[in-house]
């Protein structure tokens, strides 16, 4: 134990964990790209919400330069035929469709979309994908891609497991150790939340309360739980919340009300931030230095915040002029 704790305290233990949390990324990273390039005509992608699969798949996507047609949600065995009928030879991700896994027409659908049932005059593979409604057939040869992208993997029956051997399946979970690492590493660099930057240190601040929060509550960490955490933060930054940050987020992980601070009311509010955006205003024509001490004197906020007022500013002065 005394040997893990140094490590812990050397950074080393947690950078373990980082680099693994970052190796599983690039798996899913990889398996993408050799969906785009054609090596594989399938991809199963499972594992808890909030992990930042789809993230990484669109991102992956674009960064291939590939288009995609996305369906979210429920969809049937017949406007799933449908659906690969008309996008034949495009990459098609199937987003939280967890219904298609509990359909053995659907996933007979999806097996022979993506294995060859024969081969052409040429030798070159042929996905054909049939459907039998009545008398009627209808068929049509599929040269697309799959990506199925759903919170559980593929059930333990005969036909699932059929599909299973005929794509790739990646298993994308992090351990609470690897979350931990990743929201520490993602917190080090500027972000931009909903059009608002976030600067390097209040992520760090924002992301160092929310694990002990999580710490105490015993909850799985996530990282959409980081996002709402930082938009937290800047909703009470903004004067837009009676309470506290600090009160939102811990609100957020007990998942019932738990206030510590003193709640501030609208009207004290809005007046804080007139002026606010007056003093922003009024310090435009001093050079940097001198609007940041002058900000930071007379408010007691970063610099962040004065820019984040700047921002606002600009905004209602362009839809003054628009109107």
């Amino acid at each position: 134990m005394r040997e893990r704790d140094e490590f812990k305290g050397t950074g080393m233990y947690e950078l373990g964990h980082l680099v693994s949390a970052q190796h599983k990324q690039q798996l899913l990273r990889d398996r993408v790209t050799g969906l785009v390039k054609g090596l594989e005509c399938g991809l199963l992608v499972f594992g808890p919400g909030g992990n930042g699969k789809s993230h990484i798949i669109d991102e992956e996507l674009k960064a291939c330069g590939a288009t995609h047609q996305k369906v979210n949600s429920h969809i049937t065995p017949m406007a799933l035929f449908y659906q690969l009928q008309r996008h034949r030879e495009e990459i098609i991700v199937l987003e939280d469709c967890e219904s298609l896994l509990n359909s053995v027409i659907s996933i007979g659908i999806l097996r022979s979309a993506t294995f060859p049932s024969g081969t052409d005059r040429a030798g070159r593979p042929i996905r054909k994908v049939c459907y039998y409604h009545g008398k009627e057939e209808e068929s049509f040869q599929f040269d697309g891609r799959i990506i199925l992208l759903m919170n559980r993997g593929l059930p333990d029956t005969p036909d699932a497991q059929a599909l299973a051997s005929r794509i790739n399946c990646v298993d994308f979970a992090f351990s609470d150790s690897e979350m931990r690492a990743l929201m520490k590493d993602w917190a080090t660099r500027e972000v931009e939340i909903d059009g608002q930057v976030v600067t390097p240190a209040e992520c760090q601040m924002v992301v160092e309360f929310l694990l002990t929060c999580a710490s105490e509550a015993n909850r799985r960490l996530n990282l959409r739980m980081m996002k709402m955490a930082l938009r937290d933060y800047l909703q009470a930054d903004s004067l837009q919340s009676g309470l506290s940050w600090q009160d939102l987020v811990t609100s957020a992980i007990n998942e019932h009300p738990s206030i510590l601070d003193e709640v501030q009311n609208r009207e004290l509010r809005q007046d804080q931030h007139s002026r606010e955006l007056e003093l922003a205003r009024s310090l435009a024509e001093l050079d940097r230095t001198e609007r940041v001490a002058k900000w930071t004197k007379e408010t007691g906020k970063s610099q962040a915040t004065f820019y984040r007022r700047r921002s606002e500013l600009a905004s209602i002065d362009n839809k003054a002029f628009a109107e």
